[in-house]
């Protein structure tokens, strides 16, 4: 097949360039000083020049070998020093050493005190460029799937072949870039023959004394480090930020401040429309209507609502529902004191769930105001943050944010102000005025969090205890809730299609709703090198959610799901496939606990156990219960053996689940190199290539569940066909038998 014979095609070029990189001979110490040494048998004339000598082209020539290799030995002092090579009037960086300096690509050596030669950082390992530093990944995976379709047999899927190739290119001393390209003829859904090198992520970071700015391009940035992660630490992996992100992150520590702002705008295409309502029926607002003294008034604070807004498909053709949204973070820290560091920092999102809105509220007892047309939200939030350093072993951090989730009018939308001429029993006729909207806003959330927490390290470092408390309360009018159909009407209340959420709903009481959610979380780890002669570790944590809801909330706006809680990311739920069935409830408890116990250290023998216990009180039975068990061992130098196996118990009642199901990977590994390897499994790996972060990662069985419908994305939408789906997703997982055979090659 292509792909096999490319992928040997490129195990051969990986040999090459290892074996092409032995072959030479980078600068090394010599009796009277460094010896540099240049292959180049047709050269003439060849000299060594240099800061040391005031890049004098002549004052240092070299001397050629039988073997055409050119060498010279200079006394260099003690620092960094810059050179090149000058072949016959040209001038070339030394290719035998990847660190390079200065706006012209100039060899780099460090120079010790003794005269020794010191380790410098590679930047270049091509002779394209002294500037180019080239690496790169190549993955074969070709897995054979058991199949009871027609007749029973093992189907290949379509072999993958997927190629990162990295450059890392050091344009000067102040500018450094890095781009990575990939080759996957599968992503792109072609014959291999016609796949391309496509753009994947890349960066440029500008570097001054007192500033620091990287322009990226889905490449991560990372996770702010202050307590609840106002920036990254995304869904249910926690992931970075900066994936299908492009902006700019600026750093800065002028002034005694540690200042960095970034911005992003969302580079994936998608929700940059405003869906209309279709063929979905908007409905007339309701005006209701009270007795009043001998007359009638209307309904202060009622409302009305029919809304059409993207959503999104959790992230299919539609994405999020977030393809325009712009993002801007910024904090500024200082350090008081040495064992005191606060800041204050704050976000600000715009331009995602675009839609259509037509809305009313009752402003008096004769009066209403409105507003119709085409919107999209935001949300802004910030606070302070404060970390504190008592001991070198205690650490206290506490977080305060608040802020405003809000529906924006776009241009064309209108505001209507009406004023009751009539009014009997059963009807109102107003007297209305229009105006612009645009830029009108409807608050639709607001929000208060706090987080204090304590670190406490002991016994060198061994033990380590942690606890935190975290309480955020919301705000909602009541109008932003999605409507409820009433017994025995049709279901024309609030429907889904594709990307597109419809709701029509009126709100007789207009108060608004309070919800909270306070979590505590406990945490201990344990090295016990010292009483078993060994490094195992083990943890513990503990986590208890409790939840107060207004009993009119709807299921969609619980603090899991980011209808209910605008601090998550839009779209990016933190529903895991254990916190699937403790939703609804007015409390979770998490507990955690992990085993990791090194066997036998000649062969690497490793046990590791590790448990993830889901309920809703102490005194009940886990509604989830998962125990993972994973073993493996080096039975030579060259091979790994290894199996990763996971049991899981539901007893959920509400959704009729009660079943344990049993799955497993085993594989073994054999390494050829350091950075070439080849591994036979069998079963579906847990382990498997993040695209956020393009790193592997160990969700391989919680992305399998999820395509398979059991995630957060359908329990947000119809909790209740999560009983056949999750069986059925648990089964599949459990039942499925899989070869898999995968190379892995980084250069």
């Amino acid at each position: 097949m292509r792909a096999r014979s490319i992928f040997s095609a490129l195990l051969l070029a990986g040999a090459t360039l290892l074996a092409a990189a032995s072959a030479f001979a980078a600068p090394e110490k010599a009796a009277g000083g460094i010896r540099f040494t240049y292959k180049d048998a047709n050269a003439t004339k060849v000299s060594w020049a240099g800061a040391f000598n005031n890049w004098n082209g002549t004052a240092n020539p070299m001397t050629k070998d039988a073997n055409g290799v050119w060498s010279v030995v200079i006394a260099l002092p003690a620092g960094e020093q810059q050179y090149k090579f000058v072949v016959d009037g040209n001038w070339f960086a030394d290719p035998e050493n990847g660190a390079t300096a200065g706006d012209f690509g100039n060899s780099v050596v460090r120079i010790g005190p003794t005269g020794d030669l010191q380790k410098a950082a590679s930047t270049s390992n091509t002779a394209y460029s002294p500037k180019i530093l080239m690496g790169g990944r190549a993955i074969g995976l070709y897995q054979s799937t058991w199949s009871d379709v027609e007749y029973p047999r093992y189907e290949l899927e379509r072999p993958e072949l997927d190629m990162d190739l990295g450059f890392d290119i050091r344009v000067s001393d102040a500018l450094a870039a890095h781009f990575l390209l990939n080759v996957n003829p599968k992503n792109e859904d072609v014959q291999d023959y016609k796949s391309r090198l496509n753009f994947k992520r890349g960066s440029m970071t500008l570097t001054q004394p007192d500033l620091q700015m990287t322009f990226f391009d889905s490449d991560t940035v990372g996770t702010w480090d202050d307590p609840m992660h106002l920036v990254g630490n995304t869904g249910v992996y926690g992931r970075p930020f900066g994936y299908e992100r492009s902006g700019l992150r600026l750093k800065t520590p002028k002034y005694g401040f540690d200042t960095e702002v970034l911005y992003a705008d969302n580079n994936t295409p998608g929700g940059v429309g405003s869906p209309g309502f279709g063929s979905f029926n908007p409905g007339t607002a309701a005006v209701p209507i009270v007795a009043s003294g001998s007359g009638y008034k209307l309904v202060t604070g009622a409302t009305s609502k029919a809304s059409a807004t993207d959503v999104g498909d959790n992230h299919g053709s539609f994405g999020f529902g977030d393809g325009d949204k712009d993002m801007f973070a910024a904090r500024i820290r200082r350090r008081l004191r040495d064992d005191l560091l606060v800041g204050i920092l704050g976000r600000s999102d715009r331009g995602y769930h675009f839609g259509t809105l037509n809305y009313s509220e009752i402003t008096g007892d004769s009066t209403w105001l409105g507003f119709s047309g085409n919107n999209h939200q935001q949300w802004f939030g910030g606070g302070v943050e404060g970390r504190w350093t008592p001991k070198p072993n205690v650490t206290v951090e506490g977080e305060f944010l608040t802020g405003l989730h809000r529906l924006v009018m776009s241009d064309g939308a209108q505001r209507i102000e009406g004023k009751a001429t009539e009014i009997t029993e059963t009807s109102a006729t107003f007297d209305n005025t229009i105006s612009d909207a645009a830029g009108a806003h409807l608050e639709l959330s607001r929000s208060n969090r706090f987080l204090l927490r304590g670190g406490w390290v002991i016994a060198q470092g061994d033990i380590g205890l942690g606890a935190s408390v975290e309480r955020t309360n919301f705000t909602f009018p009541a109008w932003t809730q999605e409507p409820i159909t009433p017994a025995g009407a049709p279901s024309v209340y609030h429907i889904r299609a594709a990307n597109v959420d419809y709701q029509r709903g009126d709100y007789l009481d207009g108060s608004d709703l309070e919800n909270h959610m306070t979590e505590w979380k406990l945490r201990w780890d344990r090295n016990w090198r010292y009483y078993l002669g060994r490094p195992a570790k083990t943890t513990l944590e503990l986590a208890w959610t409790n939840f107060r809801y207004d009993a009119r909330t709807a299921w969609e706006h619980q603090a899991w799901f980011p209808n209910g809680n605008f601090w998550l990311e839009s779209g990016q739920h933190v529903v895991t496939t254990s916190r699937l069935v403790m939703l609804g409830e007015p409390q979770a408890i998490e507990i955690r606990p992990s085993i990791e116990y090194p066997i036998r250290r000649a062969d690497a023998m490793t046990l590791v156990l590790a448990g993830d216990y889901a309920t809703t009180r102490l005194d009940k039975k886990p509604r989830y219960a998962e125990t993972i068990l994973r073993f493996g061992f080096d039975q030579s130098s060259a091979i790994r053996l290894q199996t990763d196996w996971r049991w899981v118990k539901y007893d959920v009642p509400a959704l009729s689940l009660s079943n344990g199901y049993l799955s497993q990977f085993t594989e073994a590994i054999y390494r050829f190199a350091p950075d070439i390897s080849v591994s036979l499994g069998y079963g579906v790996d847990p382990w498997v290539l993040d695209p956020n972060t393009n790193e592997y990662a160990n969700i391989g069985r919680e992305m399998f569940l999820e395509d398979l419908n059991a995630n957060g994305w359908v329990a947000e939408s119809n909790w209740y066909s999560l009983a056949p789906q999750l069986s059925a997703a648990e089964k599949r997982l459990q039942n499925t038998k899989r070869i898999q055979l995968k190379a892995i090659v980084r250069f």
